[in-house]
């Protein structure tokens, strides 16, 4: 067995590109009692996120305090006339940078 160093895309995106062991590491930093993920191949839209901000309160109620959100946008191969991983990543920061899901507490990282 081979192990492969970090591939680079070199596309503007390589921060958002977390291996499994950073993401354990960030939410462990951000100290997250529960994460919950979102992976989607298209832009968020008002029901995706009324979807995770439902999630949220959800977890809340059970009594986890400080749930964090993956929000996982797929890097790979998508649909020919989806929209470019760029175009999504630009949203998805738009969707953070907004307010619509709190930035403090949510992870965008590239599932490959």
């Amino acid at each position: 067995v081979e192990v492969l160093g970090r591939i680079l895309w070199k596309d503007g995106l390589d921060e958002f590109r977390l291996t499994p062991a950073e993401l354990k590491r960030k939410f462990e930093s951000m100290k997250a009692d529960a994460v919950f993920a979102f992976q989607l191949r298209n832009p968020i839209h008002n029901g995706h996120a009324l979807l995770m901000q439902d999630c949220r309160r959800q977890l809340e109620e059970r009594g986890f305090k400080k749930p964090v959100l993956l929000l996982h946008p797929l890097g790979g191969w998508t649909k020919e006339d989806d929209v470019p991983l760029n175009v999504r990543m630009s949203q998805h920061k738009a969707v953070l940078d907004e307010g619509v899901l709190d930035p403090e507490l949510t992870v965008l990282a590239i599932f490959p």
